[in-house]
């Protein structure tokens, strides 16, 4: 498993969403966390730098890779933050393994299966898309990531973030990722037995994981803050890192 250690002080690990890498994380964002805490953000199994490995691809599993890298890296308890997908990779080590989550941080996720609002199936079909030129994908992606009226001074700004490398995610392990997403059958009858204080982060304008999910995380974890930020598409990160890092520290430090 590939990993990138940020800053010093308690550690607060990152996993990061469907077809993201960490080389796809936004400086501003990561920078300002890593100046009170250790970030360590991971590239989940099959994608960037890390091996697929020989087990299927399940949320469930992604949640299993995730202890076994703390327990290399003789993380015993962390504060955990997961992203879209890695919201639902989040939930699972947290109602899984309780002990090793301090504080958990969601951002632009949900609970999964029936309660939640879903992801549109066209937009499953265009995230993972790698027809056409790099440029064409990217200006798909990102006119699903983003607030219009924010992208559109932005759009090159945003393309070489979302794919610094230029080149796009294996198809195979978006295929599996997806299949992972499609197939988990959520954690929203299990919330509320979280332990973890959590937040949970969601942009208004989100056009992938509707807002309304953080607000059914919110109403079913028992300890659990909610933060919109206002004009925030589903990669709000990139468009208000300040902001968005200002809402994890205030959490991680209450």
């Amino acid at each position: 498993m590939a990993y990138r250690v940020s800053g010093s002080g308690p550690p607060l690990l990152k996993i990061v969403g469907f077809s993201a890498t960490m080389d796809m994380e936004e400086p501003a964002f990561v920078d300002s966390l890593a100046r009170v805490y250790q970030v360590v953000t991971l590239d989940n199994r099959g994608m960037g730098m890390t091996t697929r490995g020989s087990r299927s691809f399940t949320i469930e599993q992604f949640a299993e890779d995730t202890v076994g890298f703390m327990d290399a890296l003789d993380l015993p308890r962390a504060h955990v933050m997961g992203t879209s997908m890695g919201g639902f990779i989040a939930q699972e080590l947290a109602l899984g393994h309780p002990g090793r989550v301090e504080r958990l941080v969601l951002i632009s996720t949900s609970c999964g299966g029936l309660p939640a609002i879903p992801v549109e199936e066209e937009i499953f079909d265009t995230m993972c898309d790698v027809s056409g030129t790099p440029d064409e994908r990217l200006e798909r992606i990102a006119g699903l990531l983003f607030e219009c009226r924010w992208l559109e001074d932005r759009l090159s700004e945003a393309k070489i973030k979302l794919a610094p490398t230029g080149e796009p995610p294996p198809a195979d392990s978006l295929a599996a990722q997806r299949a992972a997403m499609e197939k988990w059958e959520g954690s929203c009858e299990r919330l509320p037995r979280m332990k973890s204080p959590a937040l949970a982060i969601t942009g208004t304008e989100d056009l992938v994981i509707p807002p309304g999910n953080s607000r059914i995380l919110a109403s079913l974890i028992p300890d659990c803050r909610l933060a919109e930020v206002e004009g925030g598409g589903h990669g709000l990160t990139y468009q208000f890192p300040e902001e968005c890092a200002s809402l994890v520290l205030d959490f991680l430090r209450a």
